[in-house]
């Protein structure tokens, strides 16, 4: 796998970096090294919904030309992990994730973050709750001339009665970069087809260029990788070949996200895989 490969050539520099924040009752946490220059802590806005929701984020400062990764992370990436266990009053807990940067570096096809990033985490707390203790262990990739898969726990608690309107701007921005589901009509994106003369995955679109141009796609299965969108056998379609995973063919059947970028923010879609039905039409499905 290209991921080990890049982890061999640089296997001799290979760091860990590992810190723990104390405990504490503030919103923000300290920050914690994960690299040269590069750093994270999570903030908290300490509010609970009606519904029993709250949010925390995770913030991430990385040094220029440093990277991290998507959720879905290419051919090199390391993937983020966050460990929840030993937290109490919470239900549930899911990371959402800024739209990212496609990047080919030295033959291998990633998605990235540069600079500064928020990631937004929704919680659901427990019924009854009226704080939350919360106990995380977050790896990443950090990345620059080498890999680095660093480490960060963290130690503390949400109170509700203290809400943080500051922690709760920041988590309000980076959620707006965050992809909603696409509700418009007509949409951007018709049919998903896999196989064609590229044994690739082929998508119905109308949209502007620019956002056609965007258009990541990804599976739950985190097997598969797809590569950037092409132009397909026919006008109004796009081609985006399998780099990972197996025949597109084995898709048929599932589904797949379509995650895409417009004037308006981003948003995401799912859809149906059908079979390409022949080069000879524009229709995709049978």
């Amino acid at each position: 796998m290209a991921y080990l490969i890049v982890m061999l050539r640089s296997v001799l520099s290979l760091a860990l970096f590992a810190a723990l924040a104390a405990p504490g009752l503030a919103a923000t946490t300290d920050w914690v090294e994960i690299g040269p220059e590069s750093r994270l802590r999570l903030v908290s806005d300490d509010i609970q919904t009606d519904n029993g929701v709250t949010r925390i984020g995770i913030e991430i400062q990385l040094a220029p030309g440093t990277r991290t990764y998507w959720r879905v992370p290419g051919e090199t990436g390391i993937p983020l992990q966050v460990d929840f266990a030993g937290s109490s009053g919470i239900a549930a807990a899911h990371v959402e994730w800024p739209f990212p940067k496609r990047e080919l570096r030295d033959g291998y096809f990633d998605y990235v973050y540069y600079g500064e990033l928020v990631l937004p985490v929704t919680i659901a707390t427990e019924p009854g709750s009226d704080s939350v203790a919360i106990r995380a262990a977050l790896t990443l990739g950090v990345c620059s001339d080498i890999c680095i898969p660093a480490r960060a726990d963290f130690d503390f608690h949400i109170d509700f009665e203290r809400p943080d309107r500051a922690s709760a701007f920041r988590l309000d921005a980076a959620a707006a970069r965050v992809p909603i589901a696409d509700d418009r009509s007509p949409p951007l994106f018709g049919a998903v087809a896999a196989g064609g003369p590229h044994d690739a995955i082929v998508v119905e679109t109308d949209a502007p260029n620019a956002v056609s141009a965007s258009l990541i796609v990804d599976s739950d299965n985190p097997r598969w990788l797809f590569g950037p969108p092409q132009n397909g056998p026919h006008s109004g379609l796009l081609e985006l070949p399998v780099l990972a995973g197996g025949a597109a063919t084995e898709l048929i059947g599932g589904q797949l996200r379509l995650t895409f970028m417009t004037d308006a923010g981003p948003y995401e879609l799912i859809r149906r895989v059908g079979a390409f039905k022949s080069v000879d039409s524009a229709e995709l499905v049978e």
